[in-house]
């Protein structure tokens, strides 16, 4: 459940993302950036967290499902591709960001 919640959040997020630039300039604007790095931070934390949760849930659980004990399996690859998603999207609001210093600057030329 947690990763299904994260992901929701993630894509209501980027579609509210999406309807600001439907409705306006908002490619170098503060705001974008904003929610941009609220989408990586939230992918960069929430991913390994949800992981996590979910590792301490299928631990707890397979304790009372069978006579074998408590066993599960962390899998790392999944906590690592969020993680390089919340990078990326990290970096990209970076990238908005630069674009608009750049663009300050350029308003300022002409």
């Amino acid at each position: 459940m947690p990763t299904y919640l994260l992901a929701t959040a993630m894509l209501v997020l980027l579609y509210r993302l999406v309807g600001a630039a439907r409705r306006g300039d908002p490619l170098f604007s503060a705001r974008t950036v904003g929610r941009l790095r609220t989408v990586g931070w939230l992918l960069l934390v929430g991913g390994p967290a949800a992981s996590v949760l979910e590792f301490l849930a299928r631990f707890a659980l397979s304790g009372t499902a069978g006579s074998g004990g408590y066993h599960a399996e962390l899998d790392p690859a999944r906590a690592a591709i969020w993680m390089v998603t919340g990078f990326g999207m990290l970096a990209v609001g970076e990238i908005v960001r630069r674009g608009q210093v750049m663009r300050a600057e350029l308003d300022e030329v002409i």
